[in-house]
Parts: C-alpha cells; structure tokens; sequence
C-alpha cells in the first residue's frame, strides 16, 4: 500500500505474491485490481514486478506489457514490509519515473511534487532525501543497474 507524507492512504493493490524479499520483490498478476484513494479502481491487461530496496528512496515495477516491458517508478520513502501480514507499505512522494522499452524515461509529476511539499510542509531533510532519490533513480536507469539490469 502507497501512503502520503500525511498518512493518508493513496493507492493498494488487492493481491501480490513474494518472489524475494532482499531485495523485496513482489508478482502482481494480470487483472488485480489497484484501488485508489478517491475510489477509483483499475487493473492491467499484463503482469507487473515491483522492486522494494530496504536503503532505496525510490521503488520501480516492471510492465510485463505484450508490446515491450516498461518500467513505473516512484520515488518514495523505504518501504515497511510486515511478513506476519505480508503487507507492504511506502511513503509515496509524488515524483515519478517513466521508464520505455527503448531505455528512454520521463520525470513526471514534478509539480503534484511541489505543491504537495508546500501543502503538506516536507521538511527540508524529506526534500533533500527525495531529491536525491531521484537522483539516484535516475543514475541506477542510465547505467542499466538492478532492477533495470533485468530486460524481459
């Protein structure tokens, strides 16, 4: 589950299933539904991997897509990983990384980034952690370092 700075639930999905857990590595299957704070729900026609490094501000899922995989990544807080309830659970801090088949990417939501720091007072401590998080992100997709060493 992807909660806000303010603790407020964002996004979850119904089911996934451990594959590794150090790294964390979780199989979302095709059709699960992904629930979001506003009510809506939605799924993919294809699989998806998520990546959980315990050290890393950033998470990345795999887009088993028929066409060409991709990559979703959020920067985000390391995540919490309960085993007894096998939940997992991360701060999401709104920037985005979206990563094509080519190798290409895109930051995304640069200003959802800036207005909720500003609306939820991040503190200049979680703004340098994000913004090297990104960095970091970025670095780890141009060199093709784990996870995104892994091509399907």
């Amino acid at each position: 589950m992807s909660i806000k700075h303010d603790g407020f639930a964002h996004r979850s999905w119904d089911a996934a299933v451990v594959l590794e857990e150090e790294p964390l590595r979780l199989a979302i299957s095709p059709h699960t539904p992904v629930r979001n704070s506003d009510g809506s729900v939605w799924t993919s026609d294809y699989e998806v991997e998520a990546y959980f490094h315990p050290e890393y501000w950033f998470n990345a899922f795999l887009l088993k897509k028929s066409d060409g995989s991709e990559w979703y990544c959020n920067v985000a807080a390391p995540p919490l990983f309960n085993k007894k309830k096998n939940e997992v659970h991360f701060v999401d801090y709104d920037l985005d990384v979206y990563v094509y088949a080519d190798g290409s990417f895109k930051v995304l939501d640069r200003d959802e980034y800036e207005e909720n720091a500003q609306r939820m007072r991040y503190s200049e401590e979680i703004r340098d952690k994000v913004e090297e998080g990104l960095r970091q992100l970025l670095q780890a997709i141009s060199e093709r370092r784990e996870p995104f060493s892994y091509r399907v």
